[in-house]
């Protein structure tokens, strides 16, 4: 009788637990180290007031702290942490009561209890838990990439707002060129020496130069207005809120940008790139699923014991069953050739992921010089020879010797090539933050 109680108390209360399995594999996670999530941002806790200007990094921090992608981050990992505790838990047993032989001949029948559990093999919870350990780990992986694509679109965003305050300013110093023209104009049309049509015509340039210079003004205001949104300063629509002030220097980092040299990369950049992880992490569980299918083969023993109690006889007695599925049809035989084929195709993502950012590499690096070489050309080549045609056109002008209509072609040469160059500056920059964010590369 005491052996029956033993057995079925082993049947009631596993003797090992599958958490200590659990804790073994957290000591040694799958990839990398275990990131903790941003904490949340406070702008007095972290010294920033979004009523002064603010930098580029402080601006990055920000968006960082408000970005909901990092809370669906938390909160997918937690349910992977909730799956890997559930996974550790062994099946629960049932218990019951027996009654047998009722009203046999007037006798008294048989009552009793019973206790049956089904009994895991082939380590088919350590196996589960792997598989969630190897997901959590591929998608705190997700920290990095997510929050260098917050620092490319804050940078982005605060190069376009640079961009128009540049041009901004070379409209306003075409302006000033442009109003000394119509001074000497108006001169020259007193003298009788040209018609009224060219003054009223450099007129008509500077409203169209005063309305670009305004909607320049409107494109920064409303690409800080969109920054804000990200940055977790924005305001409820209809209140009166304006746009934040970012502290940037414009030539400061073209210089830095034309001055640096190529980026060198180390032999294992991909090896240790996030994307590269995530996708490994894919593939491993690929292969867990493989060895979870092939576990499943091996089928779970069902074990029942009970205690009866002969009321006729007042004997006490006990019984055992064990059963097991039978194979008759290997039903589990499709699971594997699948959980192959997507392990299998798992590591083509991870070869097609390696070429993929070897390509984007290429393509930015010679993206960065040609966009460097025309910044030179325009520089060197292209601005020198049009302030000098403006010179001397102007001077002729002065005198009466070159017509009005060849002056405005110098003016608007100058003009455009001043503007291409921002443009092209700019888009050095954003080729140079598309590297950055590729390579991981603060």
């Amino acid at each position: 009788m005491q052996r029956a109680a033993g057995f079925l108390l082993w049947l009631l209360v596993p003797a090992g637990s599958a958490e200590a399995g659990l804790v073994a594999l957290q000591e040694t996670p799958t990839l990398g180290i275990y990131q903790a999530a941003p904490e949340s941002f406070s702008a007095d806790e972290n010294n920033v007031d979004v009523q002064k200007a603010i930098d580029v990094q402080d601006a990055i921090t920000m968006a960082v702290a408000n970005d909901p992608g990092f809370q669906q981050i938390n909160w997918a990992i937690e349910k992977a942490k909730g799956d890997r505790r559930q996974a550790t838990r062994y099946p629960n047993p049932t218990m019951g009561i027996i009654t047998n032989e009722i009203g046999n001949e007037g006798g008294g029948g048989q009552y009793g209890v019973y206790w049956s559990r089904n009994i895991v093999r082939n380590h088919r919870q350590c196996i589960e838990q792997r598989y969630f350990s190897i997901e959590i780990a591929g998608l705190q992986q997700q920290y990095d990439i997510r929050r260098w694509q917050l620092s490319r679109n804050v940078g982005t965003r605060i190069l376009k707002a640079a961009r128009y305050s540049e041009q901004n300013k070379i409209i306003a110093q075409q302006m000033l060129a442009l109003e000394e023209v119509l001074d000497i104009t108006k001169k020259l049309f007193a003298a009788g020496e040209i018609a009224n049509i060219a003054v009223s015509n450099i007129e008509l340039v500077l409203d169209r130069l005063r309305q670009d210079r305004v909607e320049l003004d409107l494109k920064r205001e409303f690409e800080l207005r969109a920054l804000a949104i990200p940055l977790g300063i924005h305001q409820s629509p209809g209140q009166e809120s304006s746009p934040p002030e970012i502290v940037f220097d414009w030539q400061q980092t073209v210089s830095e940008l034309m001055s640096r040299d190529s980026t060198s990369l180390s032999d294992t950049w991909l090896e240790t790139h996030p994307q590269i992880n995530f996708a490994n992490a894919l593939a491993e569980q690929g292969k867990v699923q493989i060895q979870l299918a092939r576990a499943e083969q091996c089928p779970d023993l069902q074990v029942q014991a009970a205690l009866n109690y002969d009321t006729y006889t007042g004997d006490a007695f006990g019984g055992f069953q064990i059963g097991v599925p039978l194979q008759k049809y290997d039903r589990k035989k499709g699971l594997i050739a699948a959980a192959g084929a997507g392990y299998q195709r798992k590591l083509e993502a991870v070869r097609l992921k390696r070429m993929q950012l070897q390509s984007m590499y290429t393509l930015n690096e010679g993206e960065i010089v040609r966009l460097r070489s025309r910044v030179n050309n325009l520089r060197d080549i292209i601005i020198p020879k049009a302030d000098e045609n403006l010179r001397q056109i102007r001077s002729a002008f002065e005198v009466g010797e070159a017509e009005y209509l060849l002056l405005r072609t110098g003016l608007q040469a100058v003009r455009e090539a001043r503007l291409r160059l921002v443009e092209t500056e700019y888009e050095l920059a954003v080729a140079a933050v598309d590297l950055q964010t590729l390579l991981l590369d603060p």
